[in-house]
Formats: C-alpha cells, structure tokens, sequence
C-alpha cells in the first residue's frame, strides 16, 4: 500500500523574466489547461447543474462566480504547439518569430482580436509574450525548436 498524498499546485506558473525556454511554456500550457477545466468543472458546469435543479435567482445570482476566461490563451497555446511540432520536423528549422508571423498569431491572438489579447509580438527580436490567467510571461525563441 502507498501511504503518501500527492498534490497539485495549479498555480504552479513558472517565470523566470528572461530565461523562459520552452520547459516553461509546457509548464505553464498545462498549468493553463488546469486552470481551464477547473473554471469549467467547478464555476459553470455546477452553475448550469443548480439552474436544472430550479435553485431561486438570488441566490444562484450569489452563487456565480466571475473568473477570468483562458479559452483564447488556451486556442493560442494549441495552435502554437502545432506550430512547434511542424517545426521541429523542418531542415533547417524556421525562423520562429517569422513563422509567428506567418501563421497570423498576432492578428488571431492579439490585441487585434480581443482588446485583452493572449500573444504579443515583443519589441524585442529575441522573445514573444503570452498573456496567462496568472499574468504575462515572455519567452525566449532562441533554441525553442532545438529543445
């Protein structure tokens, strides 16, 4: 028999300013998908369950809960790790910021589609940002294909 207790620290997000490789995106993607099945499963799929049951409006009005929405960080992070796997299978590899480009992340991710945009195009040629349930996190290209 195990005797022991695991635990999961869903706000685990790793930023490390200006060394975020990509270990940290895969930590902070599943940390995003976590944070993204515990919005749905906890504050509204229970919602929807106590409507069914015909619970009084106020207090399911008390009950509701407003949490930040990480859908699009979470297409976001999706349409990049498809974007990566490509990548990595390409000689030579792309230019990853270029490929970004390329792909229009910026235009389907970023300001430009929500005022809250999840990806930003840094002014820097060396990083990108995304913007996580947790805050905003820059990560180096350098060496990300290669990782």
């Amino acid at each position: 028999r195990f005797k022991h207790v695991g635990v999961l620290d869903i706000f685990g997000f790793e930023d490390f300013g200006d060394e975020n490789f990509f270990e940290q995106l895969c930590i902070n993607y599943a940390n995003e998908r976590l944070q993204g099945n515990f919005n749905k499963h906890i504050f509204e799929e229970e919602l929807k369950l106590y409507k069914q049951e015909e619970m009084p409006a106020n207090i399911l009005e008390k009950m509701a809960v407003e949490c930040p929405d990480n859908k699009l960080t979470l297409r976001l992070m999706k349409r990049m790790t498809e974007i990566l796997n490509e990548g990595t299978n390409r000689t030579p590899m792309p230019d990853l910021r270029q490929k970004f480009k390329d792909e229009g992340l910026d235009l389907d991710f970023g300001k430009y589609a929500r005022k809250d945009g999840s990806f930003e195009m840094t002014s820097y040629d060396t990083h990108f940002a995304i913007h996580h349930y947790a805050g905003r996190v820059e990560y180096r290209y350098k060496d990300m294909l290669e990782r």
